[in-house]
């Protein structure tokens, strides 16, 4: 059995053992009709983004300044090998070489540049014009990932085992694993918009407050057991 074929059996168990949220307590027909596993893959193994609240009728959610230091180092790391491997090709025309960490240095160039573009995404919550969207300020006419406020029902915090492969200086690989939890947005008709998603559950305890308050006071389903 292959490595990926063993990952898949562990996540797999795990999902069959871990304990299950029952939405019925809530006695809401919504609740009934909102599924009840994670809203997005994967999960932050910290937290990113920051609240700003300029004015009252505007809440915002962005990336830190400080969490962009992560991606652009793994820009930077990434002209390294594509640096070396132009060297060797030129200089001692060892192709071999250079078709090795040329591909190499873009792989992290490529990461680097498409997750700072991706931190550049806010998500914001609009009293003004009456819409949650994720994307530029102002730019809720062109936004995928949006809503009318109106139409938010409830907020929805679930947990998720996430495991990983991971490499030691050694070369050894292994798994790390933690439980990270999401805020979802849920509407009426029981669809859900991701907000966050990161392993501190009372930081996220607190942030769902805060977008609940914002919104007037929708309630907050804890759909977390431990």
């Amino acid at each position: 059995m292959g490595f990926l074929d063993q990952l898949k059996d562990t996540i797999d168990n795990l999902q069959k053992n871990i304990k299950r949220f029952d939405p019925t307590t809530l006695n809401d027909d919504v609740a009934m009709k909102t599924e009840w596993t994670r809203a997005k893959d994967g999960g932050a193994s910290r937290q990113i983004y920051e609240f700003v609240q300029e004015a009252s009728h505007k809440l915002e959610i962005k990336v830190k300044a400080s969490s962009y230091l992560f991606p652009i180092i793994f820009t930077l790391a990434g002209f390294i090998p594509m640096i070396m491997g132009v060297i060797f090709y030129f200089k001692f025309q060892d192709w071999k070489i250079a078709l090795f960490m040329i591909p190499f240095g873009f792989t992290f160039i490529a990461v680097g540049v498409f997750t700072f573009l991706s931190y550049k995404k806010s998500h914001f919550f609009d009293k003004s014009n009456g819409y949650y969207w994720k994307g530029k300020e102002g730019a809720v006419d062109s936004a995928k990932h949006k809503c009318r406020l109106i139409d938010i029902h409830a907020l929805q915090i679930i947990q998720e085992h996430i495991v990983r492969n991971s490499n030691s200086s050694s070369g050894s690989s292994g798994q790390t694993s933690y439980t990270s939890y999401e805020l979802n947005l849920v509407l009426k008709d029981g669809k859900r918009f991701n907000v966050l998603d990161h392993a501190g559950k009372q930081l996220l305890m607190e942030e769902a407050e805060k977008v609940s308050q914002f919104l007037g006071g929708k309630p907050v389903w804890d759909g977390t057991y431990f």
